[in-house]
């Protein structure tokens, strides 16, 4: 159904990129990650904001999504 695929794209589709950034993230220059990740969060919600079709925003949400936990990562790891 719509609804399972919907669930299925907003929150389990994170889980493996959010693993592999949290396991890497001792060896990535923290300044770096918090300038991609501050973009990551703009650009995606930026670009949201124009969208029309459900796909698309559903793909632009997870992009500043990403940002937003990336920046997490950063400052609180113990959060995540």
């Amino acid at each position: 159904s719509s609804l399972i695929t919907g669930l299925l794209l907003s929150t389990a589709m994170k889980f493996p990129p959010m693993t592999l950034l949290f396991m890497t993230s001792s060896s990535l220059n923290p300044m770096l990650l918090t300038i991609m990740a501050i973009l990551s969060a703009a650009l995606g919600g930026w670009m949201g904001l124009n969208q029309t079709q459900v796909r698309k925003i559903m793909a632009f949400s997870s992009i500043s999504h990403l940002g937003w936990m990336s920046i997490i990562i950063v400052y609180n790891p113990k959060l995540t």
